[in-house]
């Protein structure tokens, strides 16, 4: 809608147009009595001084606007063509990253005097942090390895487990978060350079601390650890405080993965256990081991593969590695969700079922991590194998590549590009850690 003046403007406009090009005074003077007969004096006197080709320069305007918009809309279109070719891209090279496996022979290998116990990779930076036997924390870069670029006494006793977390949004540091034979946990600040600064140590366990994971919920970064005296806690990393502890075994609990509000846990009892943290609630189990079991973990399948009832929990298979020589995939059994209360075990349903059994490795199986759809794991035989893992039917879960460390002695543990900081990881790298102190990298 226009307003008073504006609609007088455009009257005198069109009758300046028409006078100026050719119309006869008969014409022009209707045109003067019909359009601005009723004008007010005051907007008549100010209007009438105004441009004799107003009407022309603004159509010349639209003209212009409109090619420009035109320009705008091919812009538009060509950004977006470049858009979905960029998508497209990505797509093939995350495809192509589901289908990595490490070369036949390793990058390089170093000898590092003492039991490597622990390892994990910077996320985004070529920076190997290493744990030792003898509790000494080491941080070196991949592409010289020739001396650490730190070297800590962090603990009196060995390093059983080492976790990260990235620096979040809100502005929170990055942290690093060591376990030990010594009773303590560590949590450690990485600087942007990722050297390392001891910030608080946890107190609490009575025996050995086996395993640790940092993991957030919500704006807080949390801990989860667990140990040979039969507990498993959280600790808030932001002051220190236990906040949670439960009892899921009666024996040595020697691995633990978090994801989300649920915990798995492997112990000495040869069994494995799922428990919703917040509550202590013991949700499930899977029994079928025949020795300790050393290694969990819960599988993420690409989201086309996880079944609509298993939403709520987020995964639906985990992974188990034993003493036994084998590795079991696992189906979870699915507890009850009841509104504005804490999941429940399924009375009618609380053992996992086993899906496959792999039994490629001749001794005790250590470590096992996930990289996309293949299952990487090493052993007391010297081996490292890579398992593909098929999400439409895991029972067809077969071993897709070994690589024989013996002579370097037992491989104690492993170490991959961690997939839950990023959606695609381009770096592929993978590191096995050995009890004779050798460090093995494989490349892409």
């Amino acid at each position: 809608m226009l307003t008073d003046n504006q609609r007088l403007s455009l009257n005198r406009a069109i009758c300046d147009y028409v006078r100026h090009n050719g119309a006869s005074n008969e014409l022009v003077a209707q045109l003067d009595s019909l359009l601005l007969a009723n004008a007010p004096q005051d907007n008549a006197d100010a209007i009438a001084t105004q441009d004799t080709k107003l009407l022309e320069k603004k159509w010349n305007s639209i003209v212009k606007l409109q090619s420009r918009i035109m320009d705008l809309e091919k812009y538009s279109a060509e950004l977006q063509k470049s858009i979905d070719e960029e998508q497209t891209t990505q797509k093939q090279i995350s495809d192509a990253s589901l289908d990595w496996e490490p070369k036949d022979s390793p990058s390089f290998q170093v000898t590092l005097g003492a039991s490597i116990t622990a390892l994990c990779l910077h996320p985004t930076l070529p920076v190997i942090f290493v744990g030792l036997d003898s509790g000494k924390l080491l941080r070196y870069d991949i592409l010289n390895m020739e001396l650490p670029l730190q070297s800590i006494v962090a603990h009196m006793d060995g390093i059983t487990s080492i976790s990260i977390s990235l620096r979040s949004e809100n502005g929170r540091p990055a942290y690093l978060a060591t376990a030990s034979k010594d009773l303590s946990a560590k949590i450690w600040e990485l600087e942007l350079d990722s050297t390392l600064s001891h910030i608080k140590t946890l107190i609490g366990h009575e025996h050995t601390v086996s395993d640790c994971q940092l993991f957030e919920r919500g704006a807080d970064l949390l801990l989860a650890t667990c140990s040979r005296d039969l507990f498993v806690k959280v600790w808030d990393t932001s002051n220190g405080w236990c906040i949670k502890s439960f009892q899921p075994h009666t024996q040595w609990i020697r691995s633990i993965n978090v994801h989300g509000e649920f915990i798995l846990t492997g112990s000495n009892d040869s069994a494995i256990r799922l428990t919703h943290w917040p509550s202590g609630n013991g949700l499930s189990m899977g029994i079928g081991h025949e020795f300790p079991v050393e290694k969990v973990l819960i599988l993420i399948p690409d989201p086309a593969h996880l079944q609509p009832q298993y939403q709520p929990l987020g995964f639906q298979n985990v992974a188990s590695a034993s003493r036994d020589g084998t590795i079991r995939i696992w189906k979870v059994c699915l507890p009850k969700f009841i509104p504005h209360r804490p999941p429940r075990p399924n009375p009618l349903d609380t053992n996992f079922k086993v899906i496959a059994v792999l039994k490629d490795h001749q001794s005790w199986v250590r470590d096992l991590h996930q990289f996309q759809n293949k299952l990487f794991s090493c052993s007391d035989d010297g081996t490292v194998k890579c398992w593909e893992l098929n999400w439409e039917k895991l029972s067809d879960t077969t071993c897709a590549k070994s690589w024989d460390l013996s002579k370097n002695g037992f491989q104690n543990c492993l170490t991959l590009d961690n997939i839950t900081f990023t959606a695609l990881p381009l770096r592929k790298l993978l590191l096995s850690g050995s009890n004779e102190g050798t460090l093995t990298c494989f490349m892409r």
